[in-house]
């Protein structure tokens, strides 16, 4: 038995709503969007956990069956008392819901790209030395130290003591280990309030001796808080470019873009973000501007010609169409 558990009980709020009920760049919901990196991995029941108050407010219920019909052995869990910390959350709902057999925790607010995994002790994370834009806030992650067989040496919270963070994915071949780590520590005053995953996984590793592996991914979205989230929004965004305004030079067979120019471009597109070109010039120049930019390696999400020279307007909101009217009124 596999049971994958999401807890998603914070009282944090993006955009004014639970963070999981905003919706992603790609247009799903974030709660969908957190459980989408399992590709070879199957579960035998997923519980999304959620405050009951949530529920009530919000609807939930009926949002999760109408958009995340397609996701087999969900479902939505509601606890009727509030919760101070992760691992409280998932106590509540082990011992709720009589769960049994392997246990993956996974963070609500991540999306993480899961990589092949053999052991059901684990955990995921990734190495903040190489260029990851979507690793933010770094000294409130949790650290680890890992040896050359990637095996877990120790996590610490909120220190920076390696090169390597854990990314909210977390592996335990039995539910009751859980439950038993969480009782010792919670019996721990200081701590009881502010137990992460994390401290569950090092009592395992320290208490009973658990193997724990070590599993790297490069691939990570990260929407736990505001500045985060508008970053995220940034490399998926849609970007409308005047082609015009980056040619360098022209001559009547190329036209050519500053080296600089085409980097940035180049990242951007790696990072996933959508690239629209917009120009003055005829549809007839389609094939050589096309020819430029592949030139370059940039591949564009469209190129629209004919367009108006220096008034170019963006409405992405009512509100937006509504001040513009009014401007030139």
């Amino acid at each position: 038995m596999r049971t994958l558990l999401i807890p998603a009980c914070g009282t944090s709020r993006l955009e004014g709503v639970p963070r999981m009920l905003v919706r992603h760049p790609s247009k799903e919901l974030l709660m969908k969007r957190c459980i989408q990196g399992f590709h070879d991995y199957s579960f035998d029941q997923i519980y999304f956990i959620i405050r009951k108050s949530d529920e009530v407010k919000y609807n939930i219920k009926t949002l999760v069956e109408k958009e995340m019909a397609d996701i087999p052995n969900l479902t939505l869990v509601c606890l009727d008392e509030d919760t101070t910390c992760p691992a409280q959350t998932v106590y509540y709902a082990i011992k709720k819901l009589h769960i049994t057999g392997e246990i993956v925790i996974h963070d609500s607010d991540i999306y993480v790209d899961i990589p092949s995994i053999t052991s059901p002790n684990f955990v995921v994370g990734t190495n903040i030395m190489k260029t990851n834009p979507t690793v933010t806030n770094i000294k409130d992650k949790c650290f680890l130290k890992i040896n050359e067989q990637n095996c877990v040496l120790d996590l610490i919270e909120k220190r920076v003591k390696s090169d390597t963070i854990c990314l909210g994915v977390y592996g335990i071949d039995d539910a009751d280990l859980f439950i038993h780590a969480y009782e010792s520590l919670s019996s721990i005053a200081t701590i009881a309030d502010h137990l992460y995953i994390s401290h569950i996984m090092s009592y395992l590793l320290g208490t009973e001796s658990k193997i724990i592996s070590y599993y790297n991914v490069d691939t990570y979205e990260n929407w736990a808080n505001d500045s985060s989230w508008a970053n995220l929004k940034c490399m998926l965004g849609t970007y409308l470019i005047n082609f015009d305004e980056l040619i360098e030079r022209k001559d009547s067979v190329n036209y050519e873009i500053y080296y600089k120019h085409s980097a940035r471009l180049q990242q951007l597109q790696d990072y996933g973000a959508k690239l629209v070109f917009f120009t003055t010039l005829s549809e007839n120049n389609h094939e050589k501007i096309t020819a430029c930019l592949n030139r370059y390696n940039i591949t564009p999400h469209d190129i629209v010609f004919n367009c108006s020279h220096n008034a170019t307007y963006i409405i992405n909101t009512k509100n937006d169409l509504k001040h513009q009217l009014l401007n030139i009124g």
